[in-house]
């Protein structure tokens, strides 16, 4: 049976890549097929074998095609191939290896799902890559489609008071076209509405993260000083963080939007983050670098989800302006991390390779943050920053910086003083603040005029495409008593007949043209349909009849079990399915005691009533997974796999009480009866050991039960324990 099959829609247009994934699907069938039979382990790992090669071979006719070809993602879809040879030989130790049937079927199951998937998302691109000479595509009859269309459209020539139709084409071309522009339009709309939500999250989140700047600087500056200077400052600033954090956190959680709402919570774990550092803080229980690394921490979180905002769909222009936007907030943290490097440095004198190496690393991140800014900024945007680097806050604080590296170049600090850096880079940091809101605001701004324009093209397109209804519905009208009629009667009569109805005739055509052609051959379809019906009834019942006799063959008519035959065929199979997965199974025979006399003291009609009724005890006992089958008049035998020894003597006992201790009525009589089982149990089965085998080993601990009394179970281990006591006695 096939577990995945080949069809045209899977086609990406290159006959050699179609002919690989052919190949590939007949090779997984191969080790689907191989699995059901309960192949072996050789078998398996040379079925996977075959696999493993052709997905090389199929992996390096692609990569030959890309490069040739200088595909834009050859580096990417490389990796992925070398990613999954690697993973190949994991799966190919979980099909060969595994004892769980279930863990090999999952891993054949994967390969399949990732076939079709690598079909449909990765190779599928290479269709525009096919080179004609290399890879020849397969093209279908256009020609002759075409001359067929030029063919119809000749006949149509008869149909003069029709010819009306010709309007309606363009017309309702042109509407489609109008409605495809207008419903693309409205989704635009509906992003771009979106995006002034994102736009004030990223606003806000700008505002929350100078904030937590400036109180991350005044709080450490409180720890370096010994508590005595800042203090009251970090007080006023806290309330404005708090304010700005619950603003935050409002925004997100009444966030239509879900990529803004799942972050709600991230927020609220932030401010608990800043309440502790706050209480250690005034505890005067943290140290100032931890205190530092927590308010970064949150920082940088903030950032993070503003540079999630770039990969939401919006023009070219927006995404380059807000990319621009969030480089500034970037570059506005690193400063920040430069001004505290800096500050310590001066504050401790210290003029180790560390703190420079640290700090000229910082001012590299911030040339970096400044390029992808001009690399991405619009005009107007690179005109607000430029107006910064040339005013005077700006620049003096790069002097500040050239004199802190110039001093380290020196091995001296002793002459800067910390207090006039740390207010450069802060007048600095607050100045790109306020480049950040113009920022901002420009792009609301033109978030604004974008969504304008979507409005007036949406509502141009669709005063034209009302335009064009009201023509369309006129010509429509015109043609109604001469086209539109005999067409509705051949499509009504096509639904009842596609519904299964054949009782509808297609009749009041008078014309001899076309339509009449048509109303012909539907008649002839639905005649057709009527014959085809009878014969499917006929070849259903046949296949019932089939399925029935086959039922019937296999089961034992008193009981309703299997009989021997199938009984033999399951057991074979549970236990060929042991020995492969080397896991533990039971055999149980079972045979009613005495039950000569039953049919004698009660009758055959009362006897077979017990033996239905001892199966329907019996099977209450067992799993979906066990089998019971009738090999004999009285006799019985189960299949007990995935079990232990101690589970199968518990059942064989359960099985013997549940017959003994509750008579069977069959008013008037209540008859006693009782059963004597045999039981063999293995580990593991070895290749010597078969189903006879098993079934004779248990026969002989049936008849030690008979002869030790009955109504018990004997089992091999048992008869084990019991020699053994013999021989130390």
């Amino acid at each position: 049976m096939a577990m995945i099959e080949w069809n045209d829609g899977l086609s990406v247009g290159i006959q050699a890549i179609d002919d690989d994934h052919k190949t590939l699907i007949k090779l997984i069938n191969d080790l689907f097929d191989a699995l059901e039979q309960g192949a072996e382990e050789a078998v398996l790992s040379h079925t996977f074998g075959n696999l493993e090669r052709y997905i090389r071979h199929h992996f390096a006719r692609e990569e030959e095609l890309m490069m040739r070809c200088s595909f834009e993602y050859t580096g990417r879809h490389v990796q992925q191939h070398q990613q999954f040879i690697k993973d190949i030989e994991q799966l190919k130790s979980a099909v060969v290896t595994s004892s769980s049937r279930s863990v090999a079927e999952d891993v054949v199951h994967y390969l399949s799902d990732w076939l079709i998937k690598h079909i449909v998302t990765e190779d599928t691109k290479l269709a525009q890559l096919s080179e004609e000479e290399s890879y020849p595509r397969r093209f279908s009859g256009v020609d002759n489609r075409f001359n067929k269309l030029a063919s119809w459209l000749a006949k149509s020539v008869a149909f003069k008071r029709r010819m009306l139709m010709v309007v309606c084409i363009p017309v309702f071309s042109m509407l489609i076209f109008c409605l495809i522009n207008i419903w693309s339009d409205f989704q635009q709309l509906k992003e771009a509405q979106k995006l002034n939500v994102i736009f004030e999250t990223v606003k806000s989140s700008s505002e929350l993260i100078h904030l937590l700047q400036a109180e991350r600087g005044m709080s450490v500056g409180v720890i370096n000083s010994g508590f005595t200077n800042f203090f009251s400052d970090v007080g006023d600033i806290r309330g404005n963080t708090d304010a700005a954090i619950d603003s935050l956190w409002r925004r997100y959680s009444e966030a239509s939007d879900s990529r803004l709402k799942s972050q709600a919570e991230t927020v609220a774990n932030w401010r608990n983050d800043i309440a502790q550092l706050r209480r250690s803080m005034d505890a005067r229980a943290i140290k100032s670098s931890v205190l530092r690394t927590g308010y970064t921490s949150v920082i940088e979180g903030l950032l993070t989800i503003a540079d999630q905002m770039i990969h939401v769909e919006m023009p070219h222009d927006l995404n380059n302006a807000i990319i621009a936007n969030i480089s500034v907030m970037h570059f506005k943290e690193k400063v920040g991390v430069g001004r505290a490097l800096g500050t310590k440095s001066i504050e401790l004198r210290s003029v180790n390779a560390d703190s420079l190496h640290m700090f000229l690393k910082v001012l590299g991140e911030q040339r970096g943050f400044i390029t992808t800014f001009y690399r991405t900024a619009v005009p107007k945007q690179r005109e607000m920053f430029k107006e910064l680097e040339f005013g005077e806050i700006y620049r003096t604080a790069k002097k500040e910086e050239a004199k802190l590296i110039d001093a380290w170049s020196k091995q001296n600090l002793n002459y800067l003083d910390p207090i006039v850096w740390w207010k450069s880079q802060t007048r600095r940091m607050d100045e790109i603040q306020v480049l950040n809101r113009q920022l901002s605001s420009y792009l609301q701004q033109q978030t604004s005029n974008f969504v304008l324009e979507l409005r007036q093209n949406m509502m141009s397109l669709i005063l034209l495409a009302a335009v064009l209804m009201t023509i369309s519905i006129t010509v429509c009208f015109l043609l109604v008593r001469s086209v539109i009629a005999p067409v509705s009667h051949l499509t009504k009569a096509l639904t009842h007949l596609s519904t299964g109805d054949r009782s509808v005739k297609v009749e009041g055509i008078e014309a001899n043209d076309e339509f009449r052609h048509m109303a012909s051959a539907y008649e002839l379809c639905r005649r057709g349909l009527l014959r085809s019906d009878y014969e499917y009834v006929r070849s259903l019942i046949n296949e019932r009849e089939v399925i029935r006799y086959k039922h019937l063959s296999s089961i034992d008519i008193l009981t309703g079990e299997y009989n021997r035959r199938k009984f033999t065929e399951l057991a074979a199979q549970e236990i060929h399915r042991a020995r492969r997965y080397h896991r533990p199974i039971a055999v149980l025979l079972l045979d009613v005691d005495h039950f000569k006399r039953v049919n004698d003291c009660y009758g055959h009609a009362q006897g077979d009533l017990v033996l239905k009724s001892i199966c329907r005890r019996v099977s209450d006992q067992l799993r979906s997974s066990d089998t019971l089958g009738r090999i004999g008049g009285e006799e019985f035998a189960i299949i007990l796999p995935e079990t232990t020894q101690e589970q199968s003597v518990q059942l064989a006992k359960r099985i013997c009480a549940t017959v003994a201790d509750q008579p069977f009525k069959f008013p008037p009589h209540v008859i006693h009866v009782s059963v004597s089982i045999g039981l063999v149990f293995e580990h593991e089965i070895s290749p010597s050991v078969s189903l006879d085998a098993l079934m004779s080993r248990a026969d002989t601990q049936l008849y030690r039960a008979k002869a030790e009394g009955r109504n018990r179970v004997c089992s091999e281990m048992e008869a084990a324990s019991v020699a053994k006591d013999s021989v130390e006695n």
